[in-house]
C-alpha cells in the first residue's frame, strides 16, 4: 500500500518534470514564454492516473514552475504578472479536480475474494519456505528448458547461486554433456505426446557441478499446466555418500564371502526381524537352496522347533536381540530344500553397531552322524536297562 502511494506521488513529480522539460524546449522557438497547457495536461495525467492527492501536488509544482521559469524574475509577481499566476493555480487545481472525478471508480473490494487471495499468497510464501528449507535441491523448469526456480540447496549441490542460474538452460548447467541431447529430446517428445520416463518416478542419474566434476544423484520430477503451458519441479538429490558406502559394503561383503565361502559350516546373516540377509555356499550347499531363494526369509520357517519348547522353541533370535548374548543348541533340525530335516547344531551371536544390536549371525554344521550315535546310545542304555529288569524278575 505504501509502495502504491509513493508511485502515484512520483508520477507526478515525473510528470510535471517532463511538461517543464518540453517547455524549456519549446521556450527558445517562441517570442513569448510557452503557453501553460503542457502543465495542465500534466495536472490532468497526475489527478487521473493518481487521485486527488497527486493531481493537486501536481498543480502546486506547475504553478511554481510556470512562475520561477516563465515570468520575469523578481521576488514577488507584479499586479500583472500575478493575475495570470493566479489565474493559472485556479485553473490547475479544478483540472485536477475534475481528471479526479472522470477518473474510473475502484472496483468495489468483495471481501470473499480478498480472503482468497490472501489465503493464496500465504499459502504460496508457506511453500516458498517448505522448497528454500528442503534438504534436496528443487530445480523449477519451463517448457523451453529454462530454469525458473532455484533453492538454496540446489546453490549447496550444484555451486550456482540463484542469481546466476534462473533463466539458464537446465540442460547446459547441470546436466554432464552426453546427457544433454537425450534430456532435449525427452522435453520434445513430452510436448507433443505428453510423455516422458523422467515423470512421477525416482531415478539414479548424474550431475555436473559448477567446477565441471560429475556426481551421481536421484532424480524425481513432475509436470503441471501453468499459464497455458507445461511447467516442471525436479527434486534432486546428492548421492555421493551412499554410492561411496554401498561401495564399502560391496567390498565387505566380497571380503565376508571369501571367508565363509571356504568354511564347512553353514552361515546366515539375519537382520532384527528374524530374515536372511546372507547364505554362505556351505549353507545352500547342506540345505540343497540357492541363496536367491533363502534371502529375505524368515529364519523361524526353517527352523524345526523341539515340541517340548513350543512353535518358536528353537529360534535363539529373540534371545539374542534380548540380551546380546550367544546362543549355543545342540539337537536341532532345519528344514531341506526337499522337505527333509537337517539335525544340526548351532551358534547365534549378535551383530552390534553403534552399541545397538542390529542382527545377528548363525553359524550351524550338520549333526546327523552325531544324533545318530546318540540314538544308538539311548538305544542300548534301554536295551541294557530292559535285560537287567528282566533278570531281576527271573530272580
Amino acid at each position: 500500500m505504501r509502495q502504491d502511494a509513493f508511485d502515484r506521488y512520483a508520477s507526478a513529480v515525473l510528470l510535471v518534470g517532463g511538461a517543464l522539460l518540453l517547455k524549456l524546449i519549446l521556450a527558445p522557438l517562441l517570442d513569448e514564454p510557452a503557453p501553460f497547457l503542457l502543465f495542465l495536461g500534466a495536472v490532468a495525467a497526475a489527478g487521473w492516473r493518481g487521485g486527488l492527492g497527486p493531481g493537486l501536488l501536481a498543480a502546486v509544482l506547475a504553478v511554481v514552475a510556470s512562475h520561477a521559469f516563465f515570468l520575469a524574475p523578481g521576488a514577488l509577481p507584479s499586479a500583472d504578472e500575478a493575475l495570470p499566476v493566479g489565474l493559472f493555480a485556479i485553473e490547475s487545481v479544478a483540472v485536477a479536480v475534475l481528471a479526479v472525478r472522470r477518473r474510473p471508480p475502484a472496483p468495489a473490494r468483495d471481501p470473499e475474494r480478498d480472503r482468497t487471495e490472501e489465503g493464496l499468497r500465504s499459502a504460496a510464501a508457506e511453500m516458498r519456505a517448505v522448497l528454500d528449507s528442503a534438504l534436496d535441491a528443487v530445480v523449477g523448469m519451463s517448457e523451453k528448458g529454462t530454469i525458473t526456480f532455484w533453492n538454496p540447496r540446489a546453490e549447496a549441490i550444484f555451486g550456482w547461486s540463484a542469481e546466476e542460474a534462473m533463466g539458464r538452460d537446465l540442460a547446459e548447467l547441470i546436466l554432464p554433456p552426453t546427457d544433454r541431447e537425450p534430456h532435449r529430446r525427452g522435453l520434445e517428445r513430452f510436448l507433443q505426446t505428453g510423455e516422458w520416463s523422467l515423470l512421477n518416478q525416482k531415478i539414479e542419474t548424474r550431475g555436473l557441478r559448477r567446477d565441471r566434476s560429475h556426481f551421481p544423484l536421484d532424480l524425481s520430477m513432475t509436470a503441471r499446466r501453468e499459464g497455458g503451458g507445461w511447467a516442471f519441479t525436479s527434486f534432486l538429490a546428492d548421492i555421493t555418500e551412499r554410492k561411496r558406502g554401498e561401495e564399502r559394503l560391496r567390498h565387505q561383503l566380497a571380503f565376508t564371502s571369501a571367508i565363509t565361502g571356504h568354511l564347512g559350516e553353514g552361515v546366515f546373516a539375519l537382520d532384527r526381524d528374524g530374515k536372511i540377509t546372507f547364505a554362505n555356499p556351505a549353507a545352500e550347499r547342506l540345505l540343497g537352496f540357492r541363496e536367491a531363494d533363502l534371502l529375505g526369509r524368515p529364519l523361524g520357517e526353517l527352523l524345526h522347533a523341539r515340541a517340548a519348547e513350543g512353535p518358536d522353541g528353537d529360534d535363539p533370535l529373540p534371545e539374542v536381540l534380548r540380551f546380546a548374548s550367544t546362543i549355543h543348541r545342540d539337537g536341532g533340525a532345519i528344514a531341506r530344500a526337499d522337505g527333509s530335516s537337517l539335525a544340526v547344531s548351532h551358534t547365534c551371536s549378535p551383530i552390534v553397531t553403534g552399541g545397538e544390536v542390529v542382527g545377528a549371525v548363525l553359524v550351524f554344521h550338520d549333526a546327523t552322524e552325531r544324533q545318530q550315535m546318540e540314538e544308538r546310545r539311548q538305544r542300548l542304555l534301554a536295551q541294557e536297562q530292559s535285560a537287567r529288569e528282566e533278570a531281576e524278575n527271573a530272580n
